[in-house]
């Protein structure tokens, strides 16, 4: 019964997660400030690389979940844990995907037309420190790695948690590139906010 509903279940909601978490969120802030809301930077560049590896997560999630949901014989050869096919732990990761994306989304919402995918240099956002940013200076990432957590529950492999492993090291090093640029370029207001919120939460 179980195996049936996630096997529905899996596949719309990484669906539904990167229309909602990226392409509408794209969409939305571009209309609002007519300029391009996503920044790769160079293939060759920290930014490009790092930009495709988070591409490459993100679209892994919703690759093992149509595997999962359409290819059981290959799914096989993930490795599934056999100690942690558990009914609760399915539970307990249903429920943490769902309520990262919630969050995600909120927290998007909540920067508003700061919003941003990768560091352009050449574009100064305001920053955000209300709403769930009181809380985390990296609503989003965090809710990203909730999102792997839920995932590895529900599916627990030694490729998801591989994914749970790299993407969170990812997520990270991503951050660290982002708080470099909000620094340069908040100066003296990003350190105080650093201050009074963790990076994680």
């Amino acid at each position: 019964m179980m195996t049936e509903f996630l096997r529905i279940f899996l596949p719309v909601y990484f669906l539904v997660f990167i229309a909602a978490a990226f392409g509408y969120r794209i969409y939305i802030t571009w209309k609002r400030t007519g300029l391009k809301p996503y920044f790769l930077g160079k293939p060759d560049s920290v930014h490009g690389i790092m930009g495709v590896l988070l591409i490459i997560g993100v679209l892994s999630c919703l690759a093992v979940a149509l595997i999962y949901s359409f290819s059981p014989l290959l799914y096989q050869s993930f490795g599934p844990i056999a100690a942690m096919q558990r009914t609760d732990l399915n539970l307990l990761g249903m429920f943490l995907l769902l309520v990262s994306l919630a969050w995600i989304v909120t927290a998007q919402a909540q920067m508003g037309a700061s919003w941003r995918i990768g560091v352009d240099e050449n574009q100064k956002t305001d920053l955000v420190t209300t709403g769930v940013f009181r809380f985390s200076r990296n609503p989003i990432y965090l809710g990203m790695a909730v999102t792997l957590i839920g995932l590895f529950l529900v599916l627990p492999t030694s490729m998801t948690l591989s994914l749970l492993i790299g993407g969170i090291a990812t997520i990270h090093l991503q951050i660290l590139l982002e708080e470099q640029y909000l620094q340069k370029k908040h100066g003296q207001a990003f350190v105080t906010y650093t201050k009074k919120v963790r990076r994680w939460i």
